[in-house]
């Protein structure tokens, strides 16, 4: 990252970022408003996106369970925004944390974030049978979404748990009441 940011200069990364940043956002409330039975008013290019999630979604999804949720853990003090959480079609009414990602690079880390909403989730009596992410493309060219599930739940909610004591240690806030919001 550091050595990209060098080879294009800090105002072009910073440019890059919040205009990926935009296009991200804008995806993923044109999809929330799909979800919610509206029809979002959109440019063409991010219409293309949504036209391809609306899609995907018609051919697997079963029933939303959750639509951009606030989760809370009591125990380790944390809490986030789950962007879905639903049945899938074929799953046997287990349901499925599903989050949306516009980035051209998915990590390791990303399982991460799932693992700490499942935990959330399965304190609330949701017991999630798998974890997923949805990539979807920002080229409208290339109107595919891919599918990248995350099977080791055990290993990304332990990780989580390392990282978050972590953070708290090396500078994150922890005052009180406040809690420490997920987000990657």
């Amino acid at each position: 990252m550091e050595r990209w940011r060098g080879s294009v200069g800090n105002d072009e990364a910073d440019r890059i970022r919040d205009e990926a940043g935009d296009f991200g956002s804008a995806v993923h409330d044109a999809c929330q408003a799909i979800d919610r039975g509206s029809i979002p008013n959109v440019d063409e290019t991010i219409y293309s996106v949504v036209k391809c999630y609306e899609q995907w979604t018609q051919a697997r999804i079963k029933e939303w369970l959750k639509i951009e949720d606030v989760v809370f853990c009591s125990h380790y003090w944390y809490a986030g925004r789950v962007d879905r959480v639903a049945i899938l079609k074929g799953d046997r009414n287990r349901p499925t944390v599903i989050d949306l990602k516009t980035s051209t690079y998915i990590s390791k880390e990303m399982g991460l974030q799932l693992a700490a909403y499942q935990h959330c989730l399965e304190d609330e009596g949701i017991k999630p049978k798998r974890r997923i992410i949805l990539q979807l493309p920002k080229d409208p060219l290339l109107a595919k979404i891919k599918v990248h599930e995350f099977p080791d739940y055990v290993t990304d909610f332990r990780m989580f748990l390392y990282a978050l004591e972590l953070y708290r240690h090396f500078g994150g806030e922890r005052r009180g009441e406040d809690v420490c919001i997920v987000n990657v």
